[in-house]
């Protein structure tokens, strides 16, 4: 049997039914196919393994490997992708066989999104050399901006701290970039391709592109010097989650735990809420950043996956069995 697009976007599909902020439409559905399963699959078929998991003529999983220049990184990796159902016990033991069978890691860095959905594959992917890397979070926009001041009674400013925030312009880009070069530069383990030149031009040119549109883009200012840059993409209609925003806060080392963080998760999501944004996403390892995504209702979407990666399960408690 020929594993086509549209079967494999029909796997997607399911393990995003877990989450009903998923529209689960049939837009959403071509997207996956064209956006997800499509590129997948050509991964696959230019040198790279594609094995699939049939029964009675229906794809029940998909297990492949290939290499590609991939959103966010800017550059290649190997990409292992696995969908199934979620439930489906055959599926899973097949999938589990297909972990121990991996050929050995390249030169390249080997990634892989998993689906929240299949938790329990943490201890066999563990066990062939990927490490967690970050959580991807869901949340609920108005929901979270409520009980976050119900708990954290956040500034409504950075004033109290002696620093001013104004909307990102063109003319703050090259100080926000090299912001996030240092940063990630010294904390790799929490962006790992954060300071990679790849990256950053590629970050610079979306960004340049968000700033002459509508956006939610904030520089937080000691002075006139950038200390920190936060805020959001806007997506009106993203495809697949409806009207959508993220949270992205990054802040120099010399104005971190201040609390500031938490005004600039309200500033967000109140901007958020304004605009109409009602689901918000984003990546985090940051035991803060998790720590409030526990208070705000925000829940697990996606678990991203690295080899090599630099924390242990542990490190994500908060969201995960400390046995992963």
């Amino acid at each position: 049997m020929t594993v086509t697009p549209k079967a494999v976007a029909q796997l997607m599909a399911a393990e995003l039914r877990e989450h009903p902020q998923f529209l689960d439409d049939e837009t959403a559905f071509k997207v996956l196919e064209q956006n997800f399963a499509q590129p997948a699959l050509a991964r696959a078929h230019n040198k790279g393994e594609l094995h699939s998991f049939e029964k009675d003529g229906v794809c029940r999983a998909v297990f492949s490997l290939g290499v590609s220049v991939c959103e966010p990184f800017g550059f290649e990796t190997e990409i292992l992708d696995l969908h199934l159902s979620p439930r489906d016990a055959e599926a899973l033991n097949w999938v589990q066989e297909k972990i121990g069978l991996l050929p050995p890691r390249t030169n390249l860095v080997r990634t892989l999104t998993l689906s929240s959905a299949h938790e329990t594959l943490l201890p066999y992917l563990l066990a062939v050399g990927f490490g967690i890397d970050a959580l991807e979070l869901i949340g609920d926009t108005a929901r979270s901006l409520e009980r976050l001041l119900s708990v954290k009674k956040p500034m409504p400013n950075f004033q109290a701290a002696g620093l001013t925030h104004e909307p990102m312009t063109e003319k703050h880009l090259d100080e926000v970039v090299d912001l996030r070069r240092r940063t990630f530069m010294a904390q790799p383990a929490y962006c790992w391709f954060g300071a990679h030149p790849s990256h950053l031009e590629k970050y610079r040119q979306n960004m340049l592109r968000e700033l002459q549109g509508d956006h939610w883009w904030w520089v937080v200012l000691d002075g006139k010097e950038v200390v920190g840059n936060f805020g959001s993409t806007v997506a009106p209609r993203n495809q697949l989650w409806g009207p959508r925003g993220g949270i992205e806060v990054v802040f120099e080392p010399k104005i971190r735990g201040r609390g500031l963080a938490t005004t600039a998760y309200y500033l967000t999501l109140k901007g958020l809420k304004g605009k109409g944004l009602s689901v918000y996403k984003g990546a985090t390892a940051q035991p803060a950043v998790m720590a409030l995504g526990q208070i705000m209702g925000r829940q697990l979407q996606q678990i991203h996956l690295r080899s090599p990666a630099d924390f242990s399960p542990a490190h994500f408690k908060s969201y995960l069995s400390v046995n992963a």
